[in-house]
């Protein structure tokens, strides 16, 4: 069939879906483009987050040592209590015994 002009319905038909498969492509091409940069900043934080559990375990680690020293610190001062404790117990005498000798 053909329109009053001369052109076909087959060519109007071919003209139409080009263009509305060429403008479909604007918003998808607008997606991608989000898309990637969104992925960029994706990496950044993912980057940076890396990077802040390094420090976290770092500082953990330094945690865990002042905590071992601090029990070590307080292990020797409760021996050193202790020690002071047995020290200043009164001790239990020996009862004297006297000993004469006469003749």
């Amino acid at each position: 069939m053909v329109v009053a002009s001369g052109i076909s319905l087959l060519d109007v038909f071919v003209v139409l879906s080009g263009t509305f498969s060429i403008a479909a492509t604007f918003p998808l091409l607008y997606l991608a483009i989000r898309g990637f940069r969104d992925g960029r900043s994706l990496r950044k934080l993912q980057l940076e987050v890396a990077e802040l559990m390094g420090e976290v375990h770092h500082v953990q680690g330094e945690i865990h040592r002042d905590q071992r020293t601090a029990v070590t610190q307080l292990e020797d001062t409760k021996r050193k209590l202790d020690d002071v404790a047995a020290l200043a117990r009164p001790r239990r005498r020996m009862p004297r015994v006297r000993v004469s000798l006469e003749r």
